[in-house]
Order: C-alpha cells, then structure tokens, then sequence
C-alpha cells in the first residue's frame, strides 16, 4: 500500500506541475503573439522552462504596460 499512496502523491504533484507550465505558456504565447513577437513565440513554444521565462516576459511586460499608463494618462493636475 505504501507504494501505491507514493505513486499517487507522485501523480498529483505531476499534475500540478504540467498545470502550472501550461497556464504560464499559454499566457505567454497569447500575449507574444497578440504583440506580434514570432521570436518569443517560438521560443515559448519550443523550450520548456517550467514557467520561468513566460513568467518573466510578462512581468516585465506588465510593468512597462503599467509604465507606459502613468505617462499617457492624463492627472487632475495636468487638466487644470
């Protein structure tokens, strides 16, 4: 019995793990492909990295997404 709980616990952190790469990729190749980014795309695509690239890309897209809203959105001060 000892086996077959191991093997049990062994496939449900296999899961876990397959889920969470697959979020991330899949978010990253949306976001690369809406942003018309062949390169990133294939290499999202092509290499496994356990979530860590696509995790990156987006946070650093993110950011200069939400620098970009500081710049172009207008303040109260600004429309005085």
């Amino acid at each position: 019995m000892n086996i077959l709980n191991q093997t049990t616990i062994n496939i449900y952190w296999l899961i876990a793990i397959l889920i969470w790469i697959v979020v991330w990729k899949g978010a990253a190749l949306w976001r690369s492909a809406k942003n018309n980014n062949k390169v990133l795309f294939v290499l999202f695509l092509v290499i496994n990295t356990f979530g860590i690239v696509p995790i990156i890309y987006l946070f650093t897209l993110w950011i200069k997404e939400k620098r970009l809203k500081k710049i172009v959105t207008p303040t109260s001060e600004s429309i005085k």
